[in-house]
C-alpha cells in the first residue's frame, strides 16, 4: 500500500517544477504550494527512500529546495504558509 501511494504522489511535483496537491484522480490541482503540504511529501519519501524505495520523481530535492528558497522568510525567519509562482501567497 506504501508504494502503491508514493506512486500516486509522484505526480505532486508539479509541470512549474513546485510541489502540487492531488485531486483524487492524482491531477495536480491549481492553487498555492503550502509548507504543509511541502514537509509531508519531504518526510514520507524521505522514510520511503529510507526504507528502499527510490526517490524517483525527486520530490525530496525538489521539497527541499523549496523549504529553503521559497517557503523560508529570509527576512524575519520562520516559514511562510504558502507560495504561488509569483512569491508569497500566504505570509
Amino acid at each position: 500500500d506504501a508504494r502503491r501511494q508514493l506512486d500516486f504522489f509522484d505526480a505532486s511535483l508539479g509541470r512549474a517544477g513546485g510541489l502540487a496537491v492531488l485531486d483524487y484522480a492524482g491531477v495536480p490541482l491549481p492553487g498555492p504550494q503550502e509548507l504543509h503540504t511541502t514537509t509531508r511529501l519531504v518526510h514520507s519519501y524521505g522514510l520511503a527512500q529510507i526504507a528502499g524505495r527510490p526517490d524517483h520523481a525527486g520530490i525530496i530535492d525538489r521539497g527541499m529546495s523549496d523549504l529553503w528558497t521559497r517557503h523560508r522568510d529570509s527576512q524575519h525567519g520562520g516559514y511562510v504558509w504558502s507560495v504561488d509562482s509569483e512569491g508569497v501567497a500566504d505570509g
